[in-house]
């Protein structure tokens, strides 16, 4: 029995002309250590991911900082109309973690998933600050100054 290949259109719409599953809006730190990006998990899934990967010695080590299933408790992700909007502005067409902001040493990201506010420290504990702008939920750290924008 022969298996049937896909065919290229089919399998560019369903990859999203096979950027699922690359690195995207990508930062480098200043010194050169630290890249952050969201990425999918495969050309097949469409929820990014906040990703860091740190230089330790002569190679890169990778691991996912905000995991939207885990953030959002298996919950699915429910939008405003502006969220939509502002993805459809944008041409956005996968869900999870699409855009951040950076600060100026790319330790800390803030980003926006589901209606909430999250802030991830790099190096370690994830913050929910807001079930919407402005309605504090959880904390902060201090001193968050917001160097780079990605995706808004």
């Amino acid at each position: 029995m022969s298996q049937q290949t896909e065919s290229f259109p089919r399998q560019s719409a369903r990859t999203r002309h096979f950027r699922l599953g690359a690195p995207r809006q990508v930062s480098v730190s200043p010194n050169g250590h630290r890249i952050v990006f969201v990425r999918s998990n495969s050309g097949g899934d469409t929820v990014n991911r906040l990703v860091v990967a740190d230089l330790e010695g002569a190679s890169l080590v990778e691991r996912v900082v905000a995991e939207p299933a885990l953030l959002l408790a298996g919950q699915g992700e429910h939008l405003s109309a502006a969220e939509r909007a502002r993805r459809e502005r944008m041409r956005e067409t996968t869900s999870g973690i699409t855009a951040y902001s950076l600060d100026s040493a790319a330790s800390r990201a803030a980003f926006a998933l589901s209606g909430s506010d999250f802030a991830e420290m790099c190096m370690g504990s994830l913050h929910q600050i807001g079930a919407t702008f402005g309605a504090p939920r959880g904390h902060l750290a201090t001193g968050f100054p917001s160097a780079q924008s990605h995706g808004a």
